[in-house]
């Protein structure tokens, strides 16, 4: 703190004029002094943003000098020393004395801060501050130096991801398949193959044309708006709030990234979905596997609805779906699981009130929308995600959340899946719009039995060791019809198989936490 001056009025009263290093810091001396008073007077404390800070004479505080030393000789081999006020604390018994050192430049008091701070004086050791005027000018350039560091990273990495998407394209088009003549030396079905296949790289071309144009949109908007928002916040001298605004749009621009790097195919189709969404209540969202759509769409909702404070809801039909699911949201939204993303299945809830994203099984919600629609108040979208798998508690779900629509508008109903019949949700919901999102593909080799076994339990038990025992590295994933049949071949295997690989069981009535252990690391070959 330093007090600048004092003028005396007409009516005897004093004003003081008080400079603090931060607006946070006069807010709080502001808030201690209202309402009181000294000598029977009272003590009115006025804020003011703007104080012309006086850069004219810059000078640094020292501290810990011996009255004998001469403070020129100690700031010799600093540069651009103008003048030297001494300060003396206590007059009676003063041992050491204070001092003002002026320079010529704000760089250069600085640059003697960093210099003399610390410096040992015979068994003295200086302590240099920076005036409060050359301290709050140097947090501002320090503050700017950081905005442009971060801006010219944000726009060096944009150029190299945006390099690596142009040589991704240019291999796409090199290898895309030239579809002959039909003729005589190639059969109907290899014509009809490489059509397919064709089709298939033009398809992806499409799809990376458009994920390129939605990360160039989206990244010019994002510098606009930090732009825009810092410079309201340098017009009332808000350092603050310029540190707040770059340390957010940080974050955005890393999620950014990490978007467009990761190449989802719904990425392609983010804005499409979000326009279809602002402008209708209810929309159909089929995603392919591997479309992203599970992961994704509560994410644009939330970089969409923070503004309006609602939180989004995104069911699943089982509960290790739901967690591992905002585990993995939370990971790409840069927080701890119960934070900004966080689930509620059963008994087992991380949420609190930063949670903007919440996942929960169908039973939860449902349960919440019987309580009645003060309970839907909190949430601006609801995602019914998987709703192919058409269970009780989903359909029920459903019906529900069409009879509160009409009396919560603000409220928005996405359902989304894979495998939909897309005609029945369309005609319920009177013919609500429809998006569609191409999935990803990969290599499947299928390999069947020369004969039927005559036990399937058996003939599972029989192929899992085979390959187990092949050499082959990897994980198994082997379906069965019911829990019995589970536990009786995860027992076989394990006295088969000993050390060569973990078997676990997976189905619904298994704890949440014996659900988990599928997903944690193992140092074994193969995970069954």
């Amino acid at each position: 703190m330093e007090i600048l001056n004092v003028v005396e009025d007409a009516e005897d009263f004093k004003k003081y004029f008080v400079k603090l290093t931060s607006q946070d810091d006069c807010q709080k001396v502001k808030d201690a002094l209202r309402g009181s008073s000294f000598e029977g007077k009272e003590i009115k404390p006025i804020l003011t943003q703007k104080f012309k800070t006086n850069l004219d004479k810059p000078y640094v505080v020292v501290e810990n000098l011996l009255r004998c030393q001469d403070v020129r000789n100690v700031f010799a081999n600093c540069e651009g020393v103008r003048d030297v006020d001494e300060l003396v604390e206590n007059v009676e018994n003063a041992k050491t004395i204070n001092a003002r050192v002026y320079f010529e430049s704000v760089d250069l008091a600085g640059e003697a801060v960093q210099q003399m701070n610390g410096f040992c004086v015979g068994k003295n050791k200086l302590k240099v501050t920076p005036g409060v005027a050359i301290s709050e000018e140097l947090q501002w350039r320090k503050l700017e130096c950081q905005v442009e560091e971060y801006l010219a990273h944000s726009r060096k990495r944009s150029e190299l991801l945006l390099s690596k998407h142009e040589e991704k394209l240019k291999d796409l088009e090199k290898n895309t398949p030239d579809l002959p003549r039909r003729g005589k030396n190639i059969s109907l079905e290899e014509y009809d193959y490489r059509e397919k296949t064709r089709k298939t790289f033009e398809g992806k071309r499409d799809e990376l044309v458009e994920q390129k144009d939605e990360f160039e949109k989206k990244f010019k908007q994002l510098f606009e708006n930090f732009r825009h928002q810092t410079e309201e916040q340098r017009s009332v001298n808000n350092k603050k709030g310029i540190e707040c605004i770059l340390k957010s749009h940080r974050s955005k621009t890393e999620r950014e990234f990490k978007k467009f790097e990761a190449s989802l195919p719904i990425y392609a189709k983010r804005t499409k979905i979000l326009e279809t969404i602002n402008h209708n209540q209810v929309v159909v969202l089929i995603g392919e596997t591997g479309s992203g759509k599970s992961t994704q769409v509560a994410q644009y909702l939330a970089e969409e609805t923070l503004s309006r404070g609602g939180k989004i809801v995104v069911t699943q039909p089982r509960k290790i779906a739901a967690i591992s699911l905002a585990k993995r949201v939370s990971q790409e939204f840069g927080c701890e699981v119960g934070q900004e993303v966080g689930y509620h299945v059963g008994s087992d809830k991380k949420v609190n009130n930063k949670t903007i994203i919440k996942f929960v099984t169908d039973r939860i919600l449902l349960n919440e929308v019987l309580k009645g629609k003060e309970m839907m108040e909190q949430y601006s979208c609801v995602v019914i995600d998987e709703a192919h798998e058409r269970s009780i508690h989903t359909d029920l779900l459903v019906a529900m959340l069409k009879q509160q629509l009409s009396s919560v508008p603000h409220l928005k109903l996405i359902v989304t899946s894979a495998t939909l019949n897309t005609e029945i949700f369309l005609r319920y919901f009177d013919n609500c719009p429809l998006v569609t999102v191409p999935g990803r593909t990969f290599p499947v080799e299928r390999v069947y039995l020369t004969e039927r076994p005559d036990d399937y339990i058996e003939g599972v038990y029989d192929k899992v060791v085979e390959v187990c025992q092949s050499g082959e590295q990897g994980d198994i994933l082997a379906f069965m019809t019911q829990q019995n049949e589970i536990e009786k071949t995860c027992e076989k295997l394990e006295k088969k198989l000993g050390k060569e690989a973990v078997v676990l069981p997976l189905h619904g009535k298994l704890q949440s936490d014996e659900q988990q252990k599928v997903f944690h690391y193992c140092s074994t070959d193969n995970l069954l």
